[in-house]
């Protein structure tokens, strides 16, 4: 009976230790949602909307970036397709054109990543959001993405991924973040 009880006991605390970090996860992402929108704006261009689809499948890829770390992998986005660098023993990754057939109403035009970007001890999850887009910033084909407006339609969707870093014996905590944009099809008259 005592080792029931223990068992019991043990899992809700890993299931509130999980929520917990869904919870982190989630916020992180309303947090770097916030920041686009406001450098959007202070380029002169429209608020995007988030996009739960799209934020599944930009999930996909900020998954395997995470994964890609762990084993001691950079993705070196200048060596295309990025999404097929290496092999990962039991993943598939899906590349860029394969995860946006998976929505193709959406029109998943482009796409902005970082593979291992660091939460400092005591840094706010607002101040990892800004550090965040800051980091996009300052790399020209980034930004280029995070200001655009496509040609075929504008870019008003935005799906928002944040997956954790299993780092252990780290100081700090690590995230890939991806971020896909969209739109919605404009009919020409």
């Amino acid at each position: 009976m005592k080792y029931v009880f223990l068992l019991t006991l043990f899992y809700a605390l890993e299931v509130k230790s999980q929520t917990a970090s869904n919870r982190k996860i989630a916020e992180i992402e309303s947090n770097i949602f916030v920041q686009l929108n406001e450098y959007r704006n202070k380029h002169g261009l429209h608020s995007v909307t988030a996009d739960t689809t799209i934020s599944r499948i930009a999930r996909l890829h900020a998954r395997y970036l995470a994964i890609a770390s762990e084993k001691g992998h950079n993705a070196h986005h200048d060596k295309l397709p990025h999404d097929e660098q290496f092999d990962i023993p039991n993943y598939h990754e899906l590349n860029f054109e394969q995860r946006s057939i998976l929505a193709s109403h959406k029109n998943i035009s482009c796409e902005i990543s970082i593979q291992r970007d660091p939460m400092l001890p005591n840094q706010s999850i607002k101040e990892f959001a800004i550090q965040t887009i800051k980091a996009f910033d300052s790399s020209p084909s980034h930004k280029e993405v995070m200001l655009m407006n496509d040609v075929r339609g504008i870019i008003d969707l935005v799906g928002i991924a944040v997956v954790k870093h299993d780092t252990k014996n780290e100081l700090y905590e690590h995230f890939a973040v991806n971020i896909d944009f969209g739109y919605y099809q404009i009919e020409k008259k």
